[in-house]
């Protein structure tokens, strides 16, 4: 991603707030990108900035490095990936592919549908009831020096009725709070010292 949005970025240098309504696809290197409602649009990418979808939105691959992604209830993406930012996905939203982040919370609201696989390095997830995931829900391992404390772990929070269809890996020390228990099952540790 990292190199994709470089290229970009140097290819066509943008500092400006962008409101997309026709479809097409936006690369800036500062300023934040928004979609209104029942609105298309292609890829979307920024630096330094927010991408947001309102009600009924949709969008191909969104890509942030510093900055949240924030998609309303009703809203569509190809993929979702931040690298220094959170993700909040409204209800009944659909990602036909994968949800990534590297320092940054995914919140997923209920009735959700995720086609792909949940991904994060040093944030939390949490996801809401009724959501159906296809792939698998991985945390992978930070080296970060803080993370070896306790209050500093990352959450994986699952309410009832959501529907995992992969597993859950675990690179490092999660605290997990699952309302079916069941999910435990599904659980893979990768790392020595489970807590």
């Amino acid at each position: 991603m990292t190199a994709t949005l470089l290229a970009t970025t140097l290819t066509a240098c943008s500092i400006a707030n962008h409101n997309v309504q026709r479809g097409e696809s936006v690369s800036t290197t500062i300023g934040n990108i928004d979609v209104n409602n029942n609105k298309t649009a292609g890829s979307l990418s920024t630096v330094n900035g927010n991408v947001s979808l309102a009600v009924n939105a949709s969008a191909q691959q969104i890509e942030v490095v510093n900055g949240n992604i924030k998609l309303a209830e009703l809203s569509e993406a190809q993929s979702l990936e931040t690298i220094n930012g959170n993700i909040d996905i409204g209800e009944k939203a659909k990602i036909k592919g994968n949800i990534s982040t590297i320092n940054g919370n995914i919140d997923i609201q209920q009735q959700t549908q995720v086609s792909g696989s949940i991904i994060t390095t040093s944030g939390s997830i949490n996801i809401a009831k009724e959501t159906v995931i296809s792939g698998d829900i991985t945390v992978n391992k930070t080296d970060h020096w803080l993370s070896k404390f306790d209050n500093d772990k990352p959450e994986l929070i699952i309410a009832d009725k959501v529907k995992l269809a992969g597993n859950i890996h675990l690179y490092q020390a999660v605290k997990l709070k699952f309302a079916d228990s069941n999910l435990y099952k599904k659980v893979i540790h990768h790392y020595q010292n489970k807590i």
